[in-house]
C-alpha cells in the first residue's frame, strides 16, 4: 500500500504524537489541533521551523499533520512557506488529500512557493477549495506563478460548482506574466463579494499589461462593485493603463482604500484618475508615491480631491512636487475637516534633496493658522495631523506648533488653543452691535478657556482687556443699564410699600416714603432722559 492510501482513522487512535515526530513543540501543536484546542485557530508551516511555526520531519509527519488539520474544527488559518518537503508531487497529494476534508478555514496565506509546489497544491487541494464555504481570503506572497500554475489557480476559484465566498484575495510581489495575471483575473469574476484586493508587484514580473488591465476594468466595473480595498503599487500601469482601469474604478462606489504608487503616471493618467475618483465618495486613503514627477497641472488636479471627498490620508511622496504644487494643496485644505495625513514631499532614501522650500511649507502655516485675525484664525484648518519632510528643520516652527496642537480630539480646544497661543489682543469692535448681549458670552467664553491650563495667565489678561474694551465701546450702554435695574429696584420697594398698607389708610410714613421713591425715580429718569410707566395694581413695569 501507498503511503497517501494510509487508513489514519484506523491508526488514531493507536499512535502516538511522540511517535510521529520528535520536536517537543511540534507535538505540542499536533495536541491542539488533535483536540480542538480553541486557541488553535492558526497554523504556520515554514520551511524556516521558526518557534511557532511547523516544519514537518519526513512524510509521515507531513501526513499525520495534514489529517489533524483535515479533522480540526477550530482552525481558521493556514499559512504555507515554501518547503522542500512539498517539492515532490507525492508529498504535496499525501498532504493535501488529508487538509480536503477540512471545513473551518477561512484564510490560506502561501509564501516563496515555486511554480511546481503552487500547480501541485490547487491540483491537489481542489476539493477543499470548492467545497469549503467558510473560505473566505486567498493570498500569494514572493512566490513564481507560471501559466499554469495561474490556471490551475483559475480554475480553483473560479469553477462553477465552487462554494467558497472570497472577500480578500491577494497576489503580492510574485512573478507573473501579464497573460496569467489576466486568468486569475477572470476566475475572480465569480466572487462578485470581493471587498479587498491586492495585486502589488515591487519584486519580479512584468507587471500589469494592456490585457490584465482591460480584465481588471471589467472585473471592477461589472463584479466586484462593492470593493473596498484595492492595492495596484509597483504594476508600471503607466497613462495608457490607468485610463482603462479608471473606467472600471468609476463604478467602484465604497472603495475606501486605493494604492496605486510607482505606476509612472504622467498628466493624462492622473486626470483620468481623478475623474474616476469623483464618484468614489467612500474613499478614504489614496497612496500615490513614487509616481514619477506630478506636475503643477497634477497637482490642481489632484488637490480638487481634497475640496469634495472625504479623504482621510493623501500620500504623494517622491513625485518631486514643488512649491507651486504644495501651495495648490495648501489652497485646498481651507475648509476641509477631513484630511489628517499628507505626504507631498520627497524622502530621503528615494531622493538626496527636497523640491519644497521655505516658501511651499509656509504656505500650510498660513492654513493651519492664519494670525491675521482672530477670526481667521478660529476658522484655520484644525483637522491636519501630519505633514511629512524628512529634510530637518523643513518645516516652520508655527506649522510644527500647529500640528501639534490638531491632534487634540475636540477641535473647539484646537481653534481656541491658536487663538490664545497667537494673539495678544481681540478686536471687540465686531461684537459691540449686539449691544451688552455680548457680555455674557466673552464672560462664558473666556470661562471655557481656563481649561488651556498651560496658557492660564494669558487668558485672564485676555479676559480683562477684552472686558473692558467691551465696555469702553459701548459706556452709555452700560450706564443705561445700570439706570433700569435702579428704577426695577424703585417699582418692587413700591409695589411692596403698597402690599404692606394695603386696606389701611395711609399715614404720614406712608406719604414720606413714597415721596422719597418718587424723588429718587425723578432722578434716575432724568439721568438717562427715560420715561417709565408702572401700575402696582396691574403689577406691570415698561420703559417707554
Amino acid at each position: 500500500m501507498e503511503e497517501h492510501n494510509i487508513d489514519y482513522d484506523k491508526l488514531v487512535s493507536t499512535t502516538k504524537i511522540e511517535d510521529i515526530t520528535s520536536n517537543e513543540y511540534h507535538q505540542y501543536l499536533l495536541r491542539q489541533i488533535k483536540n480542538n484546542d480553541p486557541d488553535c485557530t492558526y497554523l504556520c508551516l515554514s520551511q524556516d521551523g521558526d518557534e511557532y511555526e511547523y516544519l514537518p520531519d519526513n512524510l509521515q509527519d507531513l501526513g499525520w499533520l495534514g489529517y489533524f488539520i483535515g479533522k480540526s474544527t477550530t482552525l481558521q488559518s493556514l499559512v504555507i512557506e515554501g518547503i522542500n518537503l512539498l517539492d515532490s508531487p507525492s508529498a504535496m497529494e499525501l498532504f493535501c488529500s488529508e487538509v480536503n476534508q477540512n471545513r473551518t478555514i477561512e484564510r490560506i496565506s502561501l509564501y516563496g512557493l515555486n511554480p511546481v509546489q503552487t500547480n501541485a497544491l490547487f491540483k491537489s487541494m481542489k476539493s477543499f477549495l470548492q467545497s469549503n464555504n467558510n473560505l473566505t481570503s486567498i493570498n500569494f506572497i514572493a512566490s513564481e506563478l507560471d501559466e499554469s500554475a495561474c490556471q490551475q489557480i483559475s480554475l480553483s476559484i473560479g469553477g462553477r460548482n465552487s462554494k467558497m465566498s472570497l472577500t480578500r484575495f491577494t497576489i503580492e510581489d510574485c512573478i507573473i506574466e501579464d497573460r496569467s495575471m489576466v486568468d486569475i483575473i477572470l476566475g475572480l469574476s465569480l466572487h462578485p463579494q470581493l471587498k479587498e484586493l491586492d495585486l502589488t508587484s515591487y519584486d519580479g514580473g512584468e507587471g500589469m499589461g494592456r490585457n490584465s488591465c482591460l480584465a481588471l476594468e471589467s472585473l471592477l466595473h461589472w463584479t466586484t462593485t462593492d470593493l473596498c480595498g484595492l492595492r495596484l503599487a509597483g504594476n508600471l500601469i503607466g497613462d495608457e493603463g490607468m485610463k482603462i482601469v479608471s473606467k472600471g474604478l468609476v463604478n467602484c462606489k465604497s472603495l475606501h482604500t486605493l494604492d496605486i504608487s510607482s505606476n509612472n503616471l504622467g498628466g493624462d493618467g492622473v486626470d483620468s484618475l481623478v475623474s474616476a475618483l469623483k464618484n468614489c465618495t467612500k474613499l478614504k486613503r489614496l497612496y500615490m508615491s513614487g509616481s514619477g514627477t506630478i506636475t503643477v497641472k497634477g497637482c490642481a488636479a489632484l488637490s480638487t480631491l481634497l475640496e469634495i471627498s472625504t479623504l482621510e490620508l493623501l500620500h504623494l511622496a517622491n513625485n518631486n512636487i514643488e512649491d507651486e504644487g504644495a501651495q495648490l494643496f495648501a489652497c485646498a485644505l481651507e475648509g476641509n475637516t477631513t484630511l489628517k495625513n499628507l505626504s507631498i514631499d520627497n524622502h530621503t532614501y528615494f531622493s538626496s534633496q527636497s523640491r519644497i522650500t521655505d516658501t511651499g511649507w509656509e504656505s500650510f502655516s498660513r492654513v493651519l493658522c492664519d494670525t491675521s485675525s482672530v477670526n481667521k484664525t478660529y476658522l484655520s484648518n484644525h483637522s491636519v495631523l501630519y505633514l511629512s519632510s524628512k529634510r530637518p528643520g523643513a518645516l516652520p516652527t508655527i506649522l510644527k506648533d500647529c500640528l501639534k496642537l490638531n491632534d487634540y480630539t475636540d477641535k473647539k480646544i484646537v481653534a481656541k488653543k491658536k487663538m490664545l497661543q497667537y494673539h495678544d489682543e481681540f478686536d471687540m469692535h465686531p461684537l459691540l452691535q449686539w449691544d451688552l448681549k455680548a457680555l455674557p458670552f466673552v464672560m462664558n467664553w473666556f470661562d471655557n478657556a481656563k481649561e488651556c491650563t498651560e496658557l492660564e495667565s494669558k487668558v485672564s489678561k485676555l479676559s480683562f482687556s477684552s472686558l473692558f474694551d467691551c465696555i469702553r465701546g459701548m459706556p452709555m450702554l452700560s450706564v443705561y443699564g445700570l439706570t433700569v435695574n435702579e428704577l426695577r429696584e424703585i417699582y418692587n420697594e413700591e409695589t411692596a410699600l403698597y402690599k404692606r398698607y394695603k386696606g389701611k389708610y395711609p399715614d404720614d410714613e406712608f406719604s414720606a416714603l413714597i415721596v422719597q421713591l418718587q424723588q429718587r425715580k425723578d432722578r434716575a429718569e432724568e439721568r438717562f432722559c427715560i420715561k417709565t410707566n408702572w401700575n402696582t395694581f396691574t403689577d406691570q413695569f415698561v420703559v417707554e
